[in-house]
């Protein structure tokens, strides 16, 4: 493949991933992958953690567990959701943009039936989601780690921060490279992967999965991903927006 070939070849995969155990030379090479990203002043401004042992991925799956069931009893966290999620397909490849909610599902009959309803009525879905509905999603997040052959956790570590009055800025986008470089070299190896950050979301949540990993005070984790070899036909359709709808020249134009 070609590299543009990779680029777009790349998904967040969510189907279930071949149990066969991560090779160390592919291991090596994705942090090989990671580590030649560029940052700025060089500042190099991260730390990988790869995952294998299963008492650390039980551990991670249950706070994930836990984050999501209490994330689906969030009205404004299930309308943001909603912003972002067609119900059907043709709504999806219109816009060029967020997810398709028959990808996000399991094959279900009830849950296909029931979650385009809740994503009209986001209310509704967050109180059935105080109310426990949340557990079901919360034990399938769950799972997504416990089974992956391997999971890696990203950190960022604040003590190293680009120069500047914006260096956090800049020493975000250098994450965002460093870990695009990782799912690149991922892809081209035929091992797939998908963010899993539900237990990312508040600062405790970090802090719990930073002493979980025994990451000392200046590593915050910012990412967790699992990771495993894809079956042959794995692969899964995308979309994105038209190059004019964020492609300029120049200067941006004043709508008419």
């Amino acid at each position: 493949m070609t590299l543009l070939e990779t680029i777009r070849k790349r998904r967040s995969q969510r189907a279930e991933l071949l149990d066969t155990p991560i090779t160390e030379e592919h291991i090596h090479d994705l942090a090989e992958a990671a580590r030649w990203a560029p940052s700025p002043f060089n500042v190099q401004p991260w730390a990988l953690l790869f995952v294998t042992d299963p008492e650390a991925k039980a551990a991670l799956g249950r706070m994930s567990r836990e984050s999501t069931a209490e994330q689906l009893g969030s009205a404004d966290f299930v309308q943001d959701v909603a912003r972002w999620t067609s119900v059907t397909e043709d709504e999806w490849r219109a816009r060029g943009d967020g997810v398709f909610l028959g990808d996000q599902l399991a094959e279900s009959s009830l849950a296909h039936t029931v979650a385009p309803f809740l994503m009209k009525h986001t209310k509704a879905a967050a109180l059935l989601g105080k109310l426990g509905a949340g557990q079901g999603p919360g034990k399938a997040t769950e799972r997504l780690l416990v089974d992956a052959p391997l999971v890696c956790v990203v950190f960022r570590d604040l003590a190293r921060v680009s120069p500047g009055a914006n260096g956090d800025m800049w020493t975000s986008f250098a994450i965002g490279a460093m870990f695009q470089n990782l799912l690149l070299v991922a892809t081209d190896l035929g091992i797939g992967a998908q963010f899993v950050c539900a237990a990312l979301e508040t600062p405790g949540g970090r802090r719990q999965v930073g002493a979980l990993l025994g990451a000392g005070p200046s590593l915050e984790p910012a990412l967790i991903l699992r990771l495993g070899y894809l079956s042959s036909d794995a692969d899964k359709l995308s979309v994105r927006r038209t190059r004019e709808a964020f492609v300029g020249r120049n200067r941006f134009e004043e709508d008419t």
